[in-house]
């Protein structure tokens, strides 16, 4: 049983990026205010908040420690990693700003954490609802230890919004990632924290719902599904490649030299890989709609895979 903790030890961050005219942003902040365990700092992570909206913030008085930190505007990768730099404590909290936190979230996954060192994240269930908060029904990730599960390394299993996690662990396997986006948008990056965090400590799932997770239609489009697609499979081959990259995969002469399991993988993804090509061509006459990084990594992808069916 978990003691109750002096004010000293009560400390965590809650990690915020925002962007664009967040409508529901001070929803979000105001369920965090009302929470049985206050974060002793809030980081707004400003990646293009418009200014009248970051004006109607300032002029509302919360009971916790705002701080709203630049970040130019240059996505959520970086701005995630911003946040991880400036947070003063190894417990950190993400929320979304369109969503909103339970009372006793950030209560329940606090002191799990402190009495599970071996813990690395701990995520939740989550209730959707609509943009009016009408609830549209529960989540149902899988519940307790997840990296063991056959689909951990085939999907997310945890939702983005509702995890708390140890800052330590997660710098030391590198912060978020860049695995995939187009324009300013990243795709699986918290799937690909996931596989990472779950060599240095377990990744679990509690069984409540304890983060409302809204959904509307400035959500990623099923357009985008199609890099959301492939940013997990490079994910995972990653993973698998002992190089940490799965390009790296033909010797001088052209021949495949990484290990079965990669090689496998690939190949059983080969059918996916070239439906996302030929959805790419269908929706643009060149491959210009996704960014030069994600466009040579399709192509270095395809040719890989040509080389698998010599």
């Amino acid at each position: 049983m978990i003691t109750k903790l002096s004010a000293v030890e009560e400390k965590f961050t809650v990690l915020l990026p925002a962007r664009g005219d967040c409508p529901y942003i001070l929803e979000t902040l105001l369920s965090i205010n009302n929470s049985s365990l206050l974060p002793n700092e809030v980081l707004l992570i400003d990646d293009g908040i418009e200014q009248n909206v970051k004006t109607s913030i300032l002029e509302n008085s919360f009971r916790f420690k705002l701080k709203i930190i630049n970040n130019k505007g240059i996505g959520l990768v970086d701005s995630l990693n911003t946040g991880l730099s400036v947070s003063k404590n190894e417990f950190i909290a993400r929320i979304d700003a369109d969503d909103i936190v339970y009372e006793r979230r950030f209560e329940i996954q606090f002191n799990f954490l402190r009495a599970n060192e071996a813990v690395s994240v701990v995520g939740t269930q989550i209730m959707y609802i609509d943009k009016l908060g009408r609830e549209l029904g529960k989540s149902s990730y899988p519940v307790g230890q997840l990296e063991n599960l056959k689909d951990f390394q085939a999907k997310c299993l945890m939702a983005h919004p509702s995890v708390m996690y140890r800052k330590s662990r997660v710098i030391d396997v590198g912060g978020y990632t860049h695995i995939f986006w187009n324009g300013r948008t990243d795709f699986a990056e918290d799937f690909y924290l996931w596989l990472r965090l779950a060599r240095s400590g377990h990744c679990i799932n509690l069984p409540e719902a304890l983060t409302k997770y809204r959904q509307h239609s400035n959500q990623i489009s099923s357009t985008n599904a199609v890099f959301q697609e492939l940013a997990t499979i490079y994910a995972r081959a990653t993973i698998l490649s002992p190089s940490k990259n799965p390009f790296v995969v033909l010797n001088a002469n052209g021949s495949i030299e990484n290990s079965e399991e990669i090689i496998s993988f690939v190949r059983e993804k080969l059918g996916t890989i070239w439906a996302t090509y030929f959805k790419l061509r269908l929706m643009t006459a060149n491959l210009n709609v996704i960014s030069h990084y994600s466009r040579i990594t399709l192509i270095l992808f395809l040719r890989i895979f040509r080389r698998m069916l010599i």
